[in-house]
């Protein structure tokens, strides 16, 4: 399933995404910030953002005054596709370099799923 540039409230909200592993990509006023891998399940993974989580990673850059602004695009996928499918979002859409809530780069191991996003 792809689900393109809803809002991270949505995202996070158990009445309108089911849970399932996939890859994402966060955007803040239609710049690419972030893509990643959820191997916890897309809505998990947004709630931690979206409620501006502690352990998420992401809480110096997503807080209560701008997590309205932030968009979500995501592939569901099985868990054991999520890393190979975030090596390839770094890949497309240029890594580490142009992404300033990204802190790393993931590595290709294997080149078996489709991206689709």
């Amino acid at each position: 399933m792809i689900q393109k540039n809803i809002p991270l409230k949505d995202a996070s909200d158990t009445s309108k995404t089911t849970n399932s592993p996939g890859v994402y990509i966060l955007y803040r006023n239609g710049c690419i910030m972030k893509v990643g891998k959820a191997e916890i399940g897309i809505q998990k993974r947004m709630q931690q953002y979206y409620g501006c989580n502690s352990f998420c990673g992401l809480n110096c850059y997503i807080n209560e005054q701008n997590r309205d602004s932030v968009t979500v695009t995501y592939q569901t996928c099985s868990k054991e596709e999520c890393k190979e499918l975030e090596a390839k979002l770094f890949s497309k859409y240029g890594g580490v370099a142009v992404m300033p809530w990204a802190t790393r780069a993931p590595s290709l191991n294997s080149d078996m799923c489709k991206l689709l996003i």
